[in-house]
């Protein structure tokens, strides 16, 4: 009986490792399989404190982690005396610091954020260079409204839309933080590195969100209220996701993009009109050359992050839809003179630079290499504030219309309004 007894205990002695390595595959099954958990995850044992070594086993595995789960299958079936020594190499490799894990401090034991940091974090959520980006091309859309511009409804419609670009931004970085933590790129932004709670970050976007809708609602008007909600959904939701599920998420991406100066345009002149569409209509082209080129020298990342991305998954497509959509904004840019917005002077000097563009696109196509995909998204950077410049420079005076303002009565002399409706 005693030496039963001893025999079940050198036995559980042995298995100690094994039961740990199998705690730590249960952590990584559970981290895998919920992105959200952050609250459970803290209360699971872990060898080592801190949110970046959690936050990378999250999402597809590594080619490491792949090995390590092979490992730990082999273990199981292995002679009792040789299971605790691959168990302990197991564990040394569970407890080795991630790469990019730096110097990340555990949420619970970071000091309170102060103000001025909690300014700088709230700054990173927001993606500051791209919501500028976005807010520049609403009000572009309002400068080319053929109505008297306003101070306060510019004013109103730029902050609103700040905070909604804000909203959508932040929870993008929410629902993304598994596969942020696994691109070098992301692996710095405040969620992922442990600056701010998922928690904290869910509210401050849904907040933001709540108070851009609201502005636009009752400082602008209700169709602003409904455009600015109705793309923070979009974007935070239908392409958010669908960056892991198909290509089609460029396309969407670019309808998002393509949404903020019509509107501009709408908050000048209270309705969809040609002008709008067109502004719209160039914003969208304009995104396939720009994002098509960032995401071929990114083509790693987008990769191992599990993101369908054309360049990833159909690079000759990738190249491909980059040239026509740059080819496209040459007749774009010319309808805007050809419904009366800007001069015919636009459709010269808009052609030489959508030309250059078209160039630069043709090189990414010809060679389809990071040296060609890296001057074309160069210059797609310079072209838009361009091209925003020779729009204003061109746009037609004396079109300007108040906005529901009656109809001029004077009888059948009188001149009706100049409208740009198609």
């Amino acid at each position: 009986m005693a030496s039963s007894l001893a025999a079940g205990c050198v036995r559980l002695v042995r298995l100690q490792p094994l039961i740990k390595v199998s705690a730590a595959g249960c952590r990584q099954l559970l981290c895998r399989g919920n992105a959200q958990s952050v609250g459970l995850l803290a209360w699971l044992p872990r060898a080592r404190p801190g949110p970046a070594r959690h936050l990378r086993t999250w999402g597809p595995l590594s080619p490491r982690q792949d090995d390590n789960e092979r490992n730990k299958g082999a273990a199981s079936h292995m002679p009792s005396e040789l299971a605790p020594a691959a168990a302990q190499r197991h564990l040394s490799d569970a407890a080795a610091p991630a790469e990019d894990a730096g110097a990340a401090v555990s949420l619970r034991d970071r000091a309170p954020l102060g103000p001025a940091e909690h300014l700088k974090v709230y700054k990173e959520l927001s993606k500051a260079k791209l919501s500028g980006l976005v807010v520049l091309t609403t009000m572009f859309g309002y400068a080319m409204a053929p109505v008297d511009l306003s101070a306060s409804m510019l004013f109103w419609t730029t902050v609103g839309t700040a905070f909604c670009v804000t909203s959508a931004n932040t929870l993008n970085q929410w629902a993304e933080v598994p596969y942020d933590s696994q691109m070098k790129r992301t692996t710095n932004r405040p969620i992922v590195r442990g600056a701010i709670s998922p928690l904290h970050a869910l509210g401050f976007g849904v907040g933001t969100g709540v108070v851009g809708a609201g502005i636009l609602c009752t400082m602008t008007n209700p169709w602003l209220a409904w455009m600015g909600t109705g793309n923070t959904v979009l974007y935070a939701g239908a392409y958010t996701w669908l960056k892991r599920v198909s290509i089609s998420n460029t396309w969407v991406g670019s309808v998002v993009g393509a949404v903020p100066p019509l509107m501009g345009w709408v908050a000048g002149t209270g309705g969809i009109e040609a002008g709008g569409l067109i502004l719209a209509g160039i914003l969208f082209a304009w995104q396939f050359p720009h994002f098509n080129a960032l995401s071929w020298n990114l083509r790693g990342d987008y990769s191992r992050a599990g993101y369908q991305m054309m360049s990833v998954t159909d690079p000759a497509l990738c190249r491909r839809v980059a040239l026509q959509y740059s080819l496209a904004l040459i007749p774009l840019s010319i309808g805007a003179s050809y419904v009366g917005m800007c001069d015919w002077w636009l459709a010269v000097d808009s052609t030489i630079l959508n030309g250059w563009l078209s160039y630069r696109a043709w090189e990414f196509y010809r060679d389809g290499d990071d040296k060609s995909a890296r001057k074309l998204f160069l210059f797609s950077i310079i072209h838009l504030p361009a091209l925003i410049v020779l729009f204003l420079f061109h746009k037609r005076r004396g079109l300007e219309k108040e906005v529901g303002a009656p109809e001029d009565a004077a009888g059948p002399a009188s001149a009706p309004a100049p409208a740009l409706h198609a």
